[in-house]
């Protein structure tokens, strides 16, 4: 399956998708998210 096709498939799903080339990419996007979740906590 295409991946950008399984990507707005869980989209509409309601899931947020990030679709990457390869696991430099993965590593690089997760720690984004990591970081955008360590701000909000140290916000609440």
């Amino acid at each position: 399956m295409n991946p950008e096709v399984a990507g707005e498939m869980l989209k509409s799903l309601g899931c947020h998708v990030k679709v990457v080339s390869n696991g430099q990419e993965v590593l690089a996007a997760l720690s984004e998210e990591i970081e955008k979740m360590n701000e909000l906590k140290e916000r609440s």
